[in-house]
């Protein structure tokens, strides 16, 4: 083979060098459409991206909203039903006390009324037996009166007063009498003087007989009479005592009764005001568990809200990173591009930039100077 001249060298040099130029035009182009179809690709790829965290954005937003709107709701329904529930239980707390109250009075109305009836029963009974034991005694009396009578037989035997008007002295006179009238009838109608003091003689001594037993039987007729005045003067005072037991025994009655009655309203007044106390002490203690649960739920319901929301969060962040990270590969992409075109244009003497270029110092491509060049 024939050494090649140093002229044939150039010729083939400059002929080598035009195709290599060739080549690397062609390669730029090349570069440039898929670097152009690249950053088409990027661009659709960040505008869906975008879209995308619109979307999630928006979503994002509806799901606050509608949380909210559940938290209203629902702290809306808590408190109605919180309402509702304390004034049925206030209600129904209020029903109970009036109950109470109603009982108590109408036990203290009950109980007033048979005591009523009972000091009424005590004093018809009392004054029925103070009827009867009057009664009793007024018969006794009525009895013994007759023979109270024949006491004014004692001092008559005393004086003799009614002796001559007695029966049994009068009997006798005229006995004697008698005998002396037959004896003058046989004298002929005279009295001689033996007769006349044989008369005497009789009558003498017949009063003088007759007085000391119309004595004897007028004192003992005068001592019944006593005795029966002793006996009416002593019903008098039986009575008196037997009626004053009564009324004594029918003040004790009565007072019992009363203290009774005291006793058993005012323990009826103490248990009622036990009864109100223990209904506002339960009262109390429940509406402060209906408070303290309401409140709860409140609470629940506005840690519930936070907790939706703080997950909405994270969602929402990834999908704003998201389009980041497709922005960021549509720049990679561009970059890409730049050097695509950079290394077509070999020989210039530049170095490619690297993608980190591109994106961090904002490196871009100039086709009139076939350079990078900073924004």
């Amino acid at each position: 083979m024939l050494p090649i001249s140093f002229v044939d060298s150039l010729v083939l040099a400059s002929s080598t060098g035009n195709h290599i130029v060739s080549l690397g035009l062609a390669a730029t182009t090349v570069a440039i459409g898929v670097g152009a179809a690249l950053l088409a690709k990027g661009a659709f790829d960040w505008l869906s991206g975008r879209d995308k965290a619109d979307a999630q954005k928006e979503a994002a937003r509806r799901a606050e909203q509608l949380i909210r709107e559940g938290k209203d709701q629902a702290s809306a329904i808590l408190l109605s039903t919180h309402e509702v529930a304390t004034k049925y239980y206030n209600d129904n707390m209020d029903k109970a006390e009036a109950a109470l109250k109603s009982g108590n009075t109408a036990a203290a109305n009950a109980y007033k009324e048979n005591a009523a009836k009972a000091e009424q029963s005590i004093n018809t009974g009392f004054d029925k037996g103070r009827t009867d034991l009057s009664s009793g005694y007024s018969k006794a009396r009525t009895a013994l009166e007759p023979m109270a009578g024949l006491a004014h037989y004692g001092e008559d035997a005393l004086t003799g007063k009614g002796f001559e008007t007695s029966g049994g002295y009068q009997f006798r006179l005229g006995q004697g009498q008698q005998a002396l009238d037959r004896s003058q009838a046989a004298a002929g109608g005279r009295y001689s003087g033996a007769a006349l003091k044989a008369g005497m003689n009789y009558n003498q001594g017949m009063a003088s007989n007759e007085y000391g037993a119309w004595a004897d039987r007028a004192s003992n007729l005068g001592r019944v009479g006593y005795g029966a005045q002793t006996g009416i003067s002593d019903l008098y005072g039986r009575e008196g005592q037997g009626l004053s037991g009564l009324s004594v025994s029918q003040g004790g009655a009565l007072s019992q009764l009363h203290s009774n009655t005291g006793s058993y309203l005012s323990g009826l007044e103490e248990r009622g005001g036990q009864g109100l106390s223990r209904l506002s002490e339960t009262r109390g203690t429940n509406l402060a568990n209906m408070e303290t649960g309401y409140g709860t739920s409140m609470a629940n319901v506005d840690t519930g809200q936070a907790s939706q929301m703080a997950s909405l969060q994270p969602g929402y962040a990834a999908g704003a990173g998201n389009t980041y990270a497709a922005l960021g590969s549509t720049a990679g992409d561009f970059g890409q591009l730049m050097m695509y075109g950079y290394g077509a244009g070999a020989g210039s003497g530049n170095a490619a930039p690297s993608n980190n270029d591109v994106l961090s110092n904002g490196m871009n491509y100039d086709p009139n100077q076939s350079n990078y060049y900073r924004y």
